[in-house]
């Protein structure tokens, strides 16, 4: 807890300055309410603390509290499609951001099969958990997020520079666009934001929401290694990789290698594309 409290909170408070009660104080309170979220705290303290200095036994620590946040997050969200209950709705929330930060600490040395087959299957669910906190976020401590979603609002047009280009591409194989356009306009916010040093506070929401907010149609043809998806998703890991937070940085790099690794050839070109339009 120590260590959370003046090393691993203050690596996220670099991202978004202005939350910084948010991790500090917010996340202990609701913390010490719900055990899934406390061990999810620890969680990632351990994978930071193994991240600075790798040895076994923080290792070990990582295994133990991954095992019970994942169980504990899985069981909350069983619950939550039954129940709306806007306070475990916000702890759950809580304890997926910091999942999908820990996410990318993981799977790094086996080869990409899917999103089905990683640690972001987690996020399958926590779409419906920011939908249904949503109309209750002025109750709870992310009513923050409307700062974000106004930004997200001004940057979505953005996506619509993309989509004449891959319709193009698409043409080679006939396939339908609809299923794309959404994770194509999220995108285009993300690059955004990660390519303008003044829109930094923004990164922590556009780190986890894009992914959270894929439909099952896409994570399932991440499964299916369709080029498409795969572009898109290795876009996303090269553009957060460009943060130097231990917990983007290089390891978001190795995830953009391991999706690279499976686009076949011919679309390989089109991410430099969109990298030199963004």
């Amino acid at each position: 807890m120590y260590h959370y409290c003046t090393h691993t909170a203050r690596t996220l408070i670099l991202i978004s300055p202005y939350v910084e009660d948010f991790f500090l104080v917010d996340y202990l309170e609701k913390g010490f309410k719900h055990r899934f979220l406390l061990d999810t705290i620890y969680l990632l303290t351990a994978a930071h603390l193994n991240h600075l200095h790798p040895c076994s036994e923080y290792n070990q620590y990582v295994a133990h509290f991954s095992t019970l946040a994942i169980r504990g997050q899985r069981a909350e969200l069983g619950q939550l499609a039954e129940t709306h209950d806007p306070e475990r709705m916000e702890a759950v929330a809580m304890a997926s951001s910091l999942l999908s930060i820990f996410s990318l600490t993981c799977d790094l040395d086996t080869p990409f099969s899917g999103l089905s087959s990683s640690m972001m299957s987690l996020f399958k669910g926590m779409s419906q958990v920011f939908a249904q906190l949503w109309p209750y976020r002025q109750d709870t401590r992310f009513k923050f997020l409307d700062h974000h979603i106004e930004m997200y609002e001004k940057t979505l047009p953005l996506g619509e520079e993309y989509i004449p280009d891959i319709e193009r591409v698409f043409e080679l194989q006939k396939t339908n666009t609809n299923t794309y356009k959404h994770a194509i306009k999220r995108l285009a916010s993300l690059t955004y934001v990660f390519m303008n040093d003044s829109q930094r506070s923004y990164r922590s929401f556009h780190l986890s929401s894009w992914i959270i907010s894929l439909s099952p149609e896409f994570r399932q043809l991440t499964d299916d290694l369709d080029p498409c998806a795969l572009v898109l998703l290795a876009r996303y890991f090269y553009m957060i990789s460009t943060d130097q937070s231990w917990f983007m940085g290089n390891y978001a790099y190795k995830h953009f290698l391991r999706v690279y690794e499976k686009i076949p050839p011919l679309w390989r070109p089109y991410i430099h594309l969109q990298s030199s339009e963004s």
